[in-house]
């Protein structure tokens, strides 16, 4: 299974979506969470995949222009440096 398949099915369910709501191009903020839900799922991504997301990595993720696009880029580049 690729890392994009991976961090939806992870995201999916941190944030109790169906994974059909976590398209590559939907913004984070639509899924109603804060930096709380954001640091939950860095701590989940993290013990699955074996990376390391930084602190400044997980902030860019507040933005409400972010997406699930940009937090698989986050992972892959993490994953890259593993």
């Amino acid at each position: 299974m690729d890392i994009a398949s991976r961090v939806r099915i992870i995201a999916s369910r941190e944030f109790s979506r169906h994974i059909d709501d976590v398209q590559p191009e939907t913004k984070l903020v639509t899924f109603g969470i804060d930096y709380i839900d954001i640091a939950c799922l860095a701590i989940e991504l993290q013990d699955r995949l074996g990376i390391e997301l930084s602190h400044a990595e997980l902030e860019r993720l507040e933005k409400p222009t972010a997406t699930v696009a940009d937090l698989i880029g986050m992972v892959e580049r993490a994953k890259v440096m593993a």
